[in-house]
């Protein structure tokens, strides 16, 4: 689940990680694609996302990409 949306994020990211300029306080950074819009538009049959939602349970389990992204917030950057 969501191994191929994770190629897709790290680009983005090397700009977020490098220093700040002029000093800006940067303490988040929301990921977010234009395809997830999709999923309202198509009833949810396709499942966008970091994180997978059971909708019968409510149970929340994060895709290989949301854990490539918690592995990027720990390491404060991209592995080489």
């Amino acid at each position: 689940m969501g191994t191929t949306r994770a190629g897709v994020q790290e680009p983005a990211l090397p700009g977020r990680l490098a220093p700040p300029l002029d000093d800006a306080d940067l303490r988040g950074c929301l990921v977010r694609s234009r395809p997830g819009d999709f999923e309202w538009h198509d009833g949810y049959r396709r499942r966008l996302g970091n994180v997978h939602a059971d909708c019968e349970t409510r149970r929340r389990l994060p895709k290989d990409s949301g854990l490539g992204y918690r592995d990027v917030i720990r390491g404060n950057g991209l592995a080489p």
